[in-house]
């Protein structure tokens, strides 16, 4: 960005439900771009992120990294008074951001039916696990669950061994980026038809999506995709290799072409 010109999502207010990455990656990310974020925790203990090591002078670095440009407020979303405070922060705001498994905001009036009531042009965006529809909605979930059951920590580790947790919250992440995506989508429906919507957004679906060919490979092929370490299954070379000198190199000439480059700068031609 240009230092002095105003943020492209300047003028934008979101409010935030809901606690974590997968929600709340999503409206930080629109945050860094001029997007005013009001962000609701409970008066109770506030976001889970604020109790995550490792602190720094008694603060948790994820919340001072995925909680920042945010305007903080605690209200009790199960109170009457909570759910009128949400209603009129709702009824100035262009998009609600929430987190909590599928029908807990209807429990509190605060569906969509009831925001639409006091905001006919809201885009209420919903994140759970497993979406707001199907067998497994109402069953809780996190990073580590999105993970296993779109088959990323299928995929991950060496051949004999077990499935692993990749090594940043890749699922929790990948959501709020999905997540992103979709408020800048409805709020582009919205400039063309006027009319607000809810959007589903579901944490496996998000890892699914990244899933690569595994499906048509499958379908296609009748081949599983298994456990391979750093080795690409198709393709070579595409690694880290080690130099003589100790250190690390990454090499990647996965088509023909390429590969002839290569071969040239090493003198194997």
């Amino acid at each position: 960005m240009t230092a002095g010109k105003e943020l492209p999502l300047a003028g934008l207010r979101i409010l935030e439900l809901g606690e974590g990455l997968a929600g709340g990656f999503g409206s930080t990310i629109l945050a860094d771009f001029g997007a005013e974020v009001i962000k609701i925790e409970s008066p109770h203990k506030g976001d889970i992120l604020r109790e995550l090591p490792p602190f720094y002078k008694n603060k948790s670095l994820w919340w001072v990294v995925d909680g920042r440009n945010k305007k903080s407020i605690t209200v009790d979303l199960s109170s009457r008074e909570g759910q009128e405070i949400i209603k009129r922060l709702a009824a100035v705001s262009d998009v609600v951001l929430e987190s909590f498994r599928p029908n807990i905001l209807e429990s509190w009036n605060l569906g969509y039916e009831q925001l639409k009531r006091v905001n006919p042009g809201i885009i209420l965006v919903r994140v759970s696990a497993f979406g707001q529809d199907g067998p497994y909605k109402d069953r809780p979930g996190y990073d580590g669950i999105a993970s296993a059951m779109s088959g990323l920590s299928y995929l991950t580790g060496y051949e004999g061994g077990p499935p692993l947790r990749p090594g940043i919250a890749a699922g929790a992440y990948l959501t709020g980026l999905f997540n992103a995506l979709a408020t800048l989508l409805a709020l582009y429906h919205k400039k063309k038809t006027r009319k607000g919507q809810w959007v589903d957004v579901a944490m496996y679906e998000a890892l699914f999506r990244v899933y690569e060919n595994n499906v048509s490979l499958f379908d296609k092929l009748g081949l599983v995709r298994e456990r391979t370490g750093n080795r690409f299954l198709f393709v070579a070379p595409i690694d880290t290799f080690e130099t003589q000198d100790g250190k690390w190199v990454f090499l990647g000439a996965p088509i023909d072409h390429i590969f002839a480059r290569l071969a040239k700068a090493i003198g194997k031609e």
